[in-house]
This record gives C-alpha cells, sequence and structure tokens, in this order.
C-alpha cells in the first residue's frame, strides 16, 4: 500500500480537478496545472482572478494528504497579499493549519 494521497485516493485528485474545471468556467480561475513533486507531493498551481488582476498562487500538498494539512502560497514567493502571512515564502493563512487541520476538510 503507498502513502502517496493521490495514489490511494485517485478519485479525490479527479474531483478536486472536476472543481477547478468549474471554476475556471465561472472565471474564477483562468489557469491551473499539477505537478508530481521528487519528494511524492503534489503541487497545484494557479492563476486566480482578482478583481481586474491576476495572482498565481501554489497550493502544495503533502504527500500524507489528507492526514496533513496542504499549504497556499503565492507565486513569485514572498508576495505580500496579506497581514496573515508566515515565513519568507508568505504561506497563507487559511485558519486552518497542523494545529488544528482534519483530514476532513
Amino acid at each position: 500500500m503507498t502513502d502517496l494521497w493521490w495514489e490511494r485516493l485517485p478519485q479525490r485528485v479527479l474531483d478536486e480537478d472536476e472543481r477547478l474545471q468549474r471554476l475556471v468556467a465561472e472565471g474564477v480561475v483562468s489557469a491551473y496545472s499539477w505537478k508530481k513533486q521528487p519528494t511524492g507531493e503534489l503541487w497545484l498551481t494557479t492563476d486566480v482572478n482578482v478583481g481586474a488582476r491576476q495572482q498565481k498562487l501554489e497550493l502544495r500538498f503533502p504527500a500524507r494528504y489528507p492526514g496533513e494539512c496542504p499549504s497556499l502560497r503565492p507565486v513569485p514567493y514572498g508576495t505580500r497579499l496579506s497581514s496573515h502571512q508566515f515565513g519568507g515564502d508568505g504561506v497563507l493563512c487559511l485558519e486552518l493549519g497542523p494545529d488544528n487541520w482534519h483530514p476532513r476538510f
């Protein structure tokens, strides 16, 4: 049995992708791409439309997701979008993190 969530839960990836396609159709997201990292993590890069501007965001799903919390950061790293960002690369606070994460999220 694999520890990689996207191999254990392939339908979850398909469901997430379907939701992204809907966001593209609604004009919220203009583009997105999935990329498997050498560590086994799956990263999602999106171009999100915020009013008249577009912001690239990177959502990192850890290899043991949904048991571990994903993280969201702006691209380029360090871009300040909010006062609720952490670290040098600007991880955004989603009010869900390692301290209160639950796999049902």
